[in-house]
């Protein structure tokens, strides 16, 4: 799936907002992931541009002292008010910055969480996501949050959620929660199974995270394959 495949504009069933975390430490990298190369710009640049290119706002929230990278005009970014309080801490000031800039009255957005470790979204991926979102007439089943699911594990930091779920999250946080999956499976969450994804996102790019160096080697490797499968084909 090439790069200028991905750049088509997608349907997205409600208004999408994008939140990037990228204030980790990146020990097991041993540098800042946010300026790790990808498709030729830095790691956090090449996500935001993406998003950008989908039309789609992006919030970051970053370290106290980060240096980043030049981002598209599209583009807001805060900083941690609890330096390395972790992912979980993270995920709810985003959710909140962006609940609390939403204009009264507004349609309600759907904010696709993420990583700037994980730049290989997949626009028909996150839209048939978003397609789970039950009717807003069905009775009892009003989720704040799709998190996809295998069988080893849930994705809460590639999942939508609205923003009023960061009331709940806050007040288990407040309690001393900060297990992300746990803060997550309190919410009203309608669970995708993964493989449910792969007609949209065959080899699930859209859940590639970055972690470790042999992480960046493999993944280099697999979209260096991706792209040159790409230009063979007719």
């Amino acid at each position: 799936m090439s790069l200028s495949h991905e750049m088509s504009q997608p349907s997205w069933a409600f208004p999408v907002t994008a939140l990037i975390l990228c204030g980790g430490r990146g020990r097991r990298m041993g540098r800042d992931k946010a300026w790790l190369p990808w498709r030729d710009r830095p790691m956090l640049q090449h996500l935001a541009r993406r998003f950008e290119l989908w039309k789609v706002p992006v919030h970051i929230v970053a370290q106290v002292d980060q240096r980043l990278p030049e981002l598209p005009s599209n583009t807001t970014v805060s900083r941690d008010r609890r330096p390395h309080g972790g992912p979980a801490l993270g995920l709810i000031q985003g959710l909140e910055e962006i609940r609390d800039a939403t204009k009264p009255l507004a349609a309600p957005s759907w904010i696709w969480a993420t990583s700037c470790d994980s730049p290989e979204p997949v626009a028909g991926c996150l839209a048939a996501i978003l397609d789970r979102v039950p009717p807003t007439h069905a009775a009892n089943d009003h989720p704040l949050a799709i998190v996809p699911r295998d069988e080893h594990r849930s994705y809460p930091l590639n999942a939508f959620y609205q923003g009023s779920a960061a009331s709940m999250m806050r007040a288990l946080a407040d309690d001393g929660e900060l297990r992300l999956r746990t803060l997550v499976s309190r919410l009203p969450t309608r669970w995708v199974e993964l493989e449910e994804l792969r007609g949209f996102d065959p080899r699930l790019r859209t859940f590639w995270n970055i972690n470790a160096p042999e992480d960046y080697q493999r993944y280099q490797q697999e979209l260096a394959i991706e792209e040159e499968r790409s230009q063979e084909s007719p």
